[in-house]
């Protein structure tokens, strides 16, 4: 018997060995594929930007900053500024990664703050209502820009929620139950007369008596007031309020909109914010 003969007959009978072999070194080369293509891809969702702001832009910023911050420390006024301005660029950022905005620079926004300002003018000057002011300020129209994207992003966060945030949005429902509670009715008193009045009817009391809505509203069982109603001056008390707790399963859309708008969206703005770094290129002196 040669060896070439055995050496076939071994095989044979181990041809089952061997393609364990080759299937194990198979499965083994494509997880190292998917490992790689796994490592690219967060690498990629994890690159930082770093975005060079010269004189212009960061006293842009932070006047804006100013506004809120009084104090004169030029160290923090510095972090201030440089956080509003990444925070700034963050949103954006999100904004164009779910493609709901163009990407954002000082100098793209001082073009759109020109040609809104144009628009507005000239339906002014043709008799044109035109709601809001007749002209924006860039600040003005950076801030107006910025709400509206989030309402957009918010809205998008919502109807492209994963299950840990709906976890998370459950967990603040249980914890706050104040920030879902509707009103159901309101009894108060005027002079000598008790009222009741439904939540669903106050929407009707803000339009026909705004200062008599503002107390109720916005009062506390047991707070007093006075109003004025017919040239006469009337003693009122709120003498109880009921509140109804929205339903999770029914009111879901409500409470994922209400937590990530008051919680969520800051944090993501602030995690976007950590990848969208700025640095300053001021003149000397």
């Amino acid at each position: 018997m040669t060896y070439s003969r055995l050496w076939g007959e071994y095989i044979l009978k181990n041809k089952k060995f061997w393609f364990s072999i080759c299937v194990i070194v198979l499965i083994i080369i494509t997880v190292i594929v998917v490992i790689r293509e796994n490592s690219s891809t967060e690498e990629e969702h994890t690159q930082k930007v770093v975005t060079v702001i010269q004189e212009e832009e960061f006293q842009f910023y932070c006047d804006i900053v100013q506004k809120e911050y009084k104090g004169t420390d030029e160290k923090e006024l510095y972090e201030r500024v440089k956080k509003y301005a990444e925070e700034v660029y963050a949103q954006f950022a999100l904004g164009a990664e779910y493609n709901l905005y163009k990407p954002y620079s000082y100098e793209s926004l001082k073009m759109d703050v020109e040609a809104e300002n144009q628009q507005r003018k000239t339906k002014n000057d043709a008799g044109e209502v035109v709601y809001g002011v007749l002209e924006y300020s860039t600040d003005g129209y950076l801030r107006y820009t910025l709400s509206n994207l989030k309402l957009k992003i918010v809205d998008y966060l919502v109807k492209n929620h994963d299950s840990d945030v709906e976890k998370e949005a459950k967990e603040y429902f249980d914890k706050r139950p104040d920030k879902f509670q509707t009103i159901e009715k309101i009894e108060y008193r005027l002079e000598n007369e008790k009222k009741t009045i439904a939540g669903t009817e106050l929407s009707i009391l803000e339009k026909t008596n705004s200062q008599l809505f503002e107390y109720l509203y916005n009062g506390k069982e047991g707070d007093t007031f006075s109003i004025a109603l017919d040239e006469e001056i009337l003693d009122g008390e709120i003498i109880s309020k009921e509140f109804d707790l929205i339903d999770f399963e029914e009111d879901k859309a409500t409470v994922l909109r209400t937590y990530i708008s008051d919680v969520y969206y800051g944090q993501l703005v602030a995690k976007t914010a950590e990848l969208n770094l700025v640095e300053f290129e001021l003149n000397e002196g």
